[in-house]
């Protein structure tokens, strides 16, 4: 069994992708709830931000459903910075 993936700041821009595909969709949360295989309050609860519960794996499983890819890029941060970085690109 891997571990869980966790990258701090991504969940919100998560969701926020998310929100954007379900409505482009025209998905009722019932339907929205059957394509990602939860249940229909756990959309709402997506659909309001609360993202208690939802790990960023998850929430890149519930992109893939969407029919979103996700591409996950790992290298050296840039010399004139004090730490890495995490960033988003939709």
């Amino acid at each position: 069994m891997s571990s869980p993936l966790i990258l701090r700041g991504v969940s919100g821009e998560c969701r926020s992708i998310q929100h954007s595909f379900l409505l482009e969709r025209h998905l009722t949360q019932t339907e929205a709830a059957e394509l990602l295989g939860i249940d229909q309050p756990k959309v709402s609860a997506l659909m309001r931000g609360k993202l208690t519960g939802f790990s960023t794996e998850r929430c890149f499983r519930f992109l893939n459903a969407l029919g979103c890819d996700v591409e996950i890029v790992v290298k050296r941060k840039s010399k004139s910075g004090a730490s890495g970085k995490t960033k988003v690109i939709a």
